[in-house]
């Protein structure tokens, strides 16, 4: 089973299997709506906890800074990777959350995983 299986509990992955995950969900060229793409951002800033880490994740994955420029399939990748779920879709495993869309609790970690990555793919130097 694959880890982005839609509510399906799964371990922090890291950040090159994230990767290459997208990447095959990229090379099946299916499309997502847009209201699912305004919610899949939407869930992505509200766990980067601001509009950089976004556009670094976003960088690391697609070599894009801006969700305006990803293809139909990049946003298919990004919302099978984020599956933002409703609350009221809410499985047992959720978190008590107050915000009505949220994503699956690896993703905190996932963001982190993909951020470390990027800024090393930078030539930048891990601390600790």
């Amino acid at each position: 089973m694959s880890y982005l299986t839609p509510f399906a509990p799964r371990e922090p992955q890291p950040a090159a299997r994230i990767k290459a995950r997208c990447a095959e969900f990229v090379a099946k060229h299916r499309t997502l709506p847009e209201n699912w793409q305004a919610t899949t951002i939407g869930v992505l800033q509200a766990v980067c906890e601001g509009g950089e880490a976004r556009h670094s994740v976003l960088a690391y994955l697609f070599g894009k800074t801006s969700s305006k420029a990803l293809t139909q399939a990049e946003w298919f990748a990004l919302y099978a990777w984020v599956f933002p779920h409703h609350l009221d879709a809410c499985p047992a495993w959720c978190p008590n959350v107050t915000d009505t869309w949220h994503a699956h609790p690896a993703l905190k970690q996932e963001i982190k995983n993909l951020l470390d990555a990027r800024m090393l793919e930078q030539g930048q130097i891990r601390l600790f």
